[in-house]
């Protein structure tokens, strides 16, 4: 079982979770309209922890200017290739560049009105230091009035992790199906929790079936740690939306949800 796996093959997972992006998107437009200061159709986006480019793209089609980042070579150059197959590279480019230095990568010049990360991508990010880290750097690039939407699941500490999802798409003969395992993962003393993550990936074509399995680690984030992290940053949380509608939630909720932070 390979460490991280899955993310060497980029069209396999950009296959696999593409479906369902386009509601996703229109979630977090709903996000920028409600807080981000300014006219929603001239803003500039940012995407850190982009993966193979599926939001880029979906950006691109819709007009908007757009630029990702991940630290993936792979992921960055299929999402790369893929934009500019489509014609969409002039609005929409991926950065290969380390989620806690993104503003060093991007530049001084840089500077967006929305940056978003969803699916706990934040959590890979694994002590408190580097999420923290990460939060300046999207700071240092936003624009007066501008926001960070970041997707996370907040966690209790004394909550045993024990669980499992399953994702599947089917198109052209291939078919892809995604079995996700969650454990508490051993740690050393002094480390921050972690959630180990078990992945079972099979692929099935006419000509055969193969298996990939890996796993990965995210960091446990509670309340007490992300409210560090956003204030260590220089940001101040403005609310807390569901993925779906954009709609408010209670202030104490663990579980996923958007996190809008803004300058503090």
């Amino acid at each position: 079982m390979a460490r991280a796996g899955a993310y060497a093959e980029p069209q396999i997972y950009d296959f696999l979770h593409t479906p369902g992006t386009a509601g996703e998107l229109n979630a977090l437009e709903r996000i920028a309209e409600r807080f981000v200061d300014g006219p929603c159709d001239r803003l500039r986006w940012l995407e850190p922890g982009c993966g193979a480019g599926r939001f880029l793209r979906l950006l691109g089609r819709r007009g908007a200017r757009v630029v990702g980042v991940d630290i993936e070579t792979a992921s960055v150059e299929f999402a790369n290739e893929r934009l500019k197959r489509l014609g969409l590279n002039r609005l929409a480019v991926a950065v290969c560049a380390d989620m806690r230095t993104l503003d060093r990568s991007l530049g001084t010049r840089a500077r967006f009105d929305f940056a978003f990360c969803p699916h706990n991508s934040v959590r890979h990010l694994l002590t408190e230091r580097d999420l923290a880290r990460h939060i300046t750097a999207v700071r240092r690039v936003l624009s007066p009035g501008g926001v960070y939407a970041v997707g996370v699941g907040l966690q209790d500490p004394d909550e045993p992790i024990d669980g499992e999802d399953l994702h599947s798409a089917s198109r052209r003969g291939l078919k892809v199906t995604e079995l996700c395992q969650y454990f508490d993962a051993l740690t050393r003393r002094g480390q921050e929790r972690r959630e180990r993550v078990v992945l079972h990936v099979t692929m099935e074509r006419r000509e055969g079936v193969r298996m990939v399995e890996s796993w990965y680690d995210l960091l446990c984030v509670d309340p007490e740690m992300w409210r560090r992290c956003v204030a260590g940053a220089g940001m101040t949380e403005v609310a807390i939306v569901d993925d779906q509608r954009a709609r408010d939630l209670p202030g104490d909720r663990l579980g996923y949800a958007y996190r809008v932070l803004k300058l503090a």
